[in-house]
């Protein structure tokens, strides 16, 4: 008995550490979202950075870093989900994909947001093909 309560609260601490981690991943990719749309200090200059490398590169980290929002957000949901004994289901994939589509849309353009739609499906692809029957 006293190896299941050990076991049980392994998993408890995992569900607040994963949970943690979600959010601060999802807080410092909306950071820099927000930090290169509206060209703030130190934001600018990474930003001039990678355009001088390539004038296409700061476009693709605004993809990634939007991705990794909808990754982390989904994540951050479905470990809240798990805490309260429940399955996210649909409504949360796609609510957290519109929100961020919506976000590419406005901050940036309908190409990054047409990227990103593109990158949340593939990741919910990959997802639904990966989880285990059970």
């Amino acid at each position: 008995m006293y190896h299941r309560k050990m076991a049980y609260g392994s998993i408890e601490n995992g569900l607040i550490r994963t949970t943690i981690i979600s959010i601060v991943v999802v807080v410092l990719s909306l950071t820099f979202i927000f930090g290169f749309w509206g060209d703030l200090f130190p934001f600018s200059k990474v930003a001039e950075f990678l355009t001088n490398i390539n004038s296409k590169l700061l476009d693709a980290v605004e993809i990634i870093l939007l991705i990794l929002t909808y990754a982390f957000a989904l994540i951050f949901v479905a470990m809240i989900r798990e805490w309260m004994r429940e399955v996210a289901g649909w409504i949360e994939v796609i609510g957290l994909g519109v929100i961020v589509v919506i976000l590419a849309g406005v901050l940036f353009s309908w190409i990054h947001a047409l990227i990103t739609f593109v990158g949340c499906a593939l990741l919910v692809t990959y997802l639904y093909f990966v989880q285990k029957e059970e």
